[in-house]
């Protein structure tokens, strides 16, 4: 009996995991695909990827605009005048992001 039921549950839980991890994989692709965000408006990077989940502004401007899906999150800054600066936090199932760790898509103005 109870191998019956983990038979239905197990294939299940599988499938369940794998559609929840597709919004995130989907997201992961959308950024990769803008490249190098040096230079683009956070209007242009919303066009492309979608609207963040949340967005929290600073007094002097600063805004962090945060996605976040099952399997993925990412957090970056845009200056007051809405440029992209830098991507603050990254984080996915499989991997996170590190400050020391930069790849090709994202810009810090300290290099």
């Amino acid at each position: 009996m109870t191998i019956t039921i983990l038979s239905y549950l197990f294939p299940s839980a599988i499938f369940l995991f794998w559609v929840m991890r597709y919004e995130g994989r989907e997201l992961k692709n959308k950024f990769r695909k803008l490249g190098n965000m040096k230079g683009l408006k956070k209007d242009q990077i919303i066009a492309r990827v979608g609207a963040p989940d949340a967005i929290a502004d600073s007094r002097d401007g600063v805004q962090l605009l945060q996605w976040d899906k099952f399997s993925y999150h990412i957090s970056i800054l845009c200056d007051k005048e809405g440029y992209f600066q830098k991507v603050s936090f990254e984080s996915g199932v499989f991997f996170s992001y590190s400050p020391g760790i930069d790849p090709a898509y994202h810009y810090h103005p300290s290099h």
